[in-house]
């Protein structure tokens, strides 16, 4: 395959922006996240590589049946026993970026604490 620069700058824009549009046009379910040790969080967002991110996707789903949706419509469905999780998406490797973006912000809020004036208490949050 050959690409010349002005048709890489054209790719690398699309990229992006279609990247913003991935994590709101799809949505995933996963059958019950694993727990994560606390430390194991918050090393992960304390140093958010990529390769950290898809440590932590990887631990979260382990074992579990994820199931992606382009609206209504399943376009992805597998259960993680291991391995390479990014083999699970040669098919569809846009998806990838969303499942990390869900499981990373699913951690997320378990390490916000709840705001005063929400009414929450911390075992709501869970």
């Amino acid at each position: 395959m050959t690409i010349d620069g002005t048709s890489a700058k054209e790719a690398y824009k699309a990229y992006f922006s279609k990247t913003e549009d991935t994590s709101s046009r799809f949505t995933v379910e996963v059958d019950g996240l694993n727990e994560l040790d606390p430390l194991f969080m918050l090393e992960v967002v304390g140093d958010a590589t990529l390769a950290r991110r898809s440590e932590l996707t990887a631990t979260l789903i382990k074992g579990k049946k994820v199931e992606i949706f382009d609206g209504e419509d399943k376009v992805l469905n597998f259960t993680f026993n291991g391995g390479t999780l990014s083999m699970m998406f040669s098919e569809k490797p846009y998806l990838l970026q969303t499942l990390i973006d869900y499981c990373f912000a699913t951690v997320l809020k378990k390490l916000t604490p709840p705001s005063r004036d929400s009414g929450e208490t911390a075992a709501e949050k869970k």
